[in-house]
């Protein structure tokens, strides 16, 4: 399977489905608030669409995303884009996916991650993450001039 810009990782499957079932749910109290209230519960329809913001910025928004150019992080409130000529190695832990920069600065992105496979299993998501992301910041500093490495799901 081709892959022309590279990958983007986000949030486990069931993960995102639950999230957007989650929305759906809150949208759906909203309009039913605002239909009986009218907009005398401003407030608390402020406050649902705050959580509905809240559950697409922390689950649903892609975490990392590995292009040509470099790795775009969303860490915390502020995404960061990463040149592949910064990166000097790239860890995947049960607290996400690190990217350790030039002078000791470190991304973190929630996703993908998990702990490391046992010799006699099978390599899990987070392995063939960080062996893709290996494999990117050695394409990256190469040049970027042959095609792009490309991601075993």
């Amino acid at each position: 399977m081709a892959q022309p810009d590279g990958v983007t990782f986000q949030a486990p499957r069931n993960t995102r489905i639950g999230a957007v079932i989650g929305i759906v749910v809150l949208a759906l109290i909203v309009a039913r608030v605002v239909y009986s209230a009218g907009w005398y519960a401003t407030i608390g329809v402020l406050l649902v669409l705050g959580i509905i913001f809240n559950l697409w910025w922390i689950i649903l928004r892609p975490k990392l995303v590995v292009g040509r150019e470099g790795i775009e992080v969303v860490s915390g409130w502020q995404p960061a884009t990463v040149a592949w000529k910064d990166v000097q190695r790239c860890e995947v832990s049960p607290k996400g996916t690190l990217l350790v920069l030039r002078g000791g600065q470190e991304v973190v992105s929630k996703f993908p991650a998990g702990g490391r496979a046992k010799d006699s299993d099978p390599p899990s998501e987070a392995d063939r993450a960080a062996a893709y992301l290996a494999a990117c910041v050695a394409w990256g500093k190469r040049g970027g001039s042959e095609p792009m490495p490309v991601y075993d799901h």
